[in-house]
């Protein structure tokens, strides 16, 4: 039987994901329109994406809506309507989410 030390000893990540559940818009191309998608779990290094209706390259941009950061990925595998991805660009500073952050508060007050 496998013990849960010898399963985290052959994670072959760079980096722990954690199970999320966020909404995110797939850009295939500059010039085509987004579609929505589903974060299932997410990394510094990559994710795990749900896309129905729609078959993309094997790179493309993923807009996190709630953060609005942008990340160019990488297909690593597909199996159905799942992918996982590899973030191919360099993540935003610090100081690029603080201000994403504060845009998006700002952005809900005068909503509600």
């Amino acid at each position: 039987m496998t013990m849960p030390s010898e399963l985290i000893l052959n994670e072959r990540r760079r980096a722990v994901r954690r199970a999320v559940s966020r909404v995110v818009t797939v850009e295939p191309s500059p010039n085509v329109p987004g579609h929505e998608a589903l974060v299932t779990n997410v990394s510094r290094t990559g994710a795990r994406l749900f896309v129905r209706e729609i078959e993309l390259p094997d790179t493309f941009a993923v807009i996190f809506l709630d953060t609005r950061e942008r990340r160019e990925c990488r297909v690593v595998w597909r199996i159905g309507p799942e992918m996982g991805v590899e973030f191919i660009d360099r993540p935003p500073t610090r100081r690029l989410r603080s201000v994403a952050a504060r845009a998006k508060r700002s952005a809900e007050k005068r909503s509600g």
